[in-house]
């Protein structure tokens, strides 16, 4: 019997280790629709799916067109987020809806960075043909877009947007402004300063210090001395050591 248990025990000392399964080459990837699925899971199934629609490249764009068509705002902002990283022109139709069309601002804005990455140089006749459309709210999207690029011909109705009576198209103008303008964009952003709210006055701030005009100075020293907000004042004080050093 001892013999026995020694045999046994040395059995199961010596015997090989049991491999550790792995998956089987070439196992079956996950569907498009599954991932989309993933994707609007949120948390890590997101993020999975993410990587893994942004891998598939052109061949999960028309899935990602038509979500960018959802009622789902964030689930459209996912769409057009992983449109420009995939950056193939077949998705700029898309694009260009949801940058002059889509009510939510942040998808609309995340669809301007898309169209930046994906663009093949149809871009931007696009978007100069919308800057004239009758639909005004779709000229102000057209010119908030054109910004991105760089694109001069945006700065009129980037202008008149200051003078919107919606904060927000405020915000929007004065940001854009900051990266395209002209001569009289920094006279036209301190005159809103003192009528803005916070948020609005924090972007024309940042957008002066971008312009870098000295001739902001009196104004901007005049309103730090009634401003209440401390990231507005902050903001100011930035602008002016760069802009009065």
């Amino acid at each position: 019997m001892k013999r026995l248990l020694v045999g046994a025990i040395a059995l199961l000392v010596l015997a090989p280790a049991v491999p550790a399964l792995v998956p089987a080459a070439g196992a079956a990837r996950p569907s498009i629709d599954s991932l989309l699925a993933d994707l609007a899971r949120g948390g890590e199934p997101a993020r999975i799916a993410r990587q893994a629609l942004a891998r598939r490249g052109r061949e999960a764009v028309p899935a990602l067109t038509a979500l960018a068509s959802s009622p789902d705002a964030h689930q459209r902002w996912e769409a057009v987020n992983l449109l420009g990283v995939i950056g193939d022109p077949s998705g700029i139709p898309a694009l260009v809806r949801a940058a002059l069309r889509d009510p939510d601002v942040h998808a609309r804005w995340r669809a301007s960075w898309a169209l930046h990455a994906a663009d093949d140089g149809t871009v931007v006749p696009r978007l100069l043909r919308a800057l004239d459309s009758a639909d005004r709210e779709e000229s102000r999207n057209a010119a908030a877009a054109l910004s991105v690029f760089g694109r001069g011909e945006a700065v009129d109705v980037l202008h008149a947007m200051l003078e919107s009576a919606d904060p927000w198209r405020q915000w929007e103008a004065a940001n854009a402004l900051g990266v395209v303008n002209d001569d009289s964009t920094a006279g036209r952003l301190v005159r809103l300063l003192p009528r803005a709210d916070r948020s609005v006055r924090r972007e024309i701030v940042l957008a002066l210090e971008r312009l870098g005009d000295p001739a902001a100075v009196p104004a901007l020293r005049a309103a730090l001395e009634r401003e209440p907000d401390p990231l507005v004042a902050a903001a100011m004080r930035s602008a002016l050591r760069r802009l009065a050093p």
